[in-house]
């Protein structure tokens, strides 16, 4: 099944996806002390997507683990907390971030990458396996790529800068310009993908020097980032979406020029479309 992910970050104001799913009925589903990561589902009866709230590094909650009729409401105050309340259900929530994004529910076979046609109890046997999309996946999943679940511009400068370090002894520097990030430094991409850095970001590829489990990190632009690019000396190639403007390529771009590996990327509100690669969304 295709699923249009749209994902709102931390940085942004998740009330309009609220709105979308207002008067429907919302199950506390976990929280996961390790990361402090309170999810909640807002589903509407004869609706296939649900809403997927995470709420990040949760100071305390009130409530009941389900209600109906739901009518979120959020607010950020000066502090830095953020508040998620349905005042007619007597529920609060305060954390530091709170995200939204919407696709299958827990309850549906599509998230639990489940076909719908299996009958219970009959055997899977190898015609039952099926090769899953790594950008979807890793779309459906964000918790388990970053430590609260919500995906910003830093931590997935961050995810990068840590693997170029980690990857060779010289020095890496980051920057930010109008919105874009650009991370540079003696190239850290594995030989294998060098010439074709394409691959590099649309598969998961294990970091081994990084630890047992370890992936690199350049596929999560690719899944979550609205415009990607890299370059190899002179040479750029777009990943996804759009090039950076004349005005960053001359004042940060152009500076790096004796860095052999320079990856960029930019980060919107909302979460490129799965079969679009140029999306016609209004852009910063």
């Amino acid at each position: 099944m295709k699923v249009d992910y749209q994902i709102l970050l931390s940085s942004h104001d998740p009330s309009p996806m609220f709105e979308r799913w207002r008067g429907g009925e919302a199950t506390v589903s976990g929280y996961t002390i390790s990361h402090g990561v309170f999810e909640i589902w807002v589903h509407r009866p004869g609706v296939e997507q649900g809403l997927r709230i995470l709420c990040g590094d949760v100071q305390s909650f009130r409530g009941p683990m389900k209600w109906k009729d739901v009518r979120l409401e959020y607010e950020r105050i000066d502090n830095g907390t953020s508040i998620l309340r349905d005042r007619g259900a007597d529920v609060e929530v305060v954390a530091g971030l709170v995200g939204a994004s919407k696709g299958p529910t827990p309850w549906e076979p599509s998230f639990r990458g489940e076909d719908e046609s299996h009958a219970p109890g009959k055997p899977y046997t190898e015609a039952d396996l099926r090769v899953l999309d790594p950008i979807k996946a890793i779309r459906a999943r964000p918790e388990m790529f970053f430590p609260n679940g919500l995906v910003s511009g830093e931590t997935l400068a961050a995810r990068v800068v840590t693997d170029a370090m980690i990857a060779g002894d010289s020095p890496v520097s980051a920057c930010r310009k109008d919105g874009w990030w650009i991370i540079a430094g003696d190239d850290w991409f594995p030989a294998a993908f060098r010439e074709e850095p394409a691959a590099f970001f649309a598969r998961v590829v294990p970091f081994p020097e990084a630890g047992p489990n370890a992936m690199h990190a350049e596929v999560l632009l690719n899944a979550f980032a609205r415009d990607v690019f890299t370059m190899l000396g002179p040479r750029m190639t777009t990943i996804r979406g759009r090039a950076p403007e004349p005005q960053v390529l001359a004042e940060r771009v152009a500076p790096l020029a004796n860095r052999s590996r320079i990856v960029g990327f930019r980060i919107g509100p909302d979460l490129p479309a799965e079969t679009r690669p140029n999306p016609t969304e209004p852009r910063p």
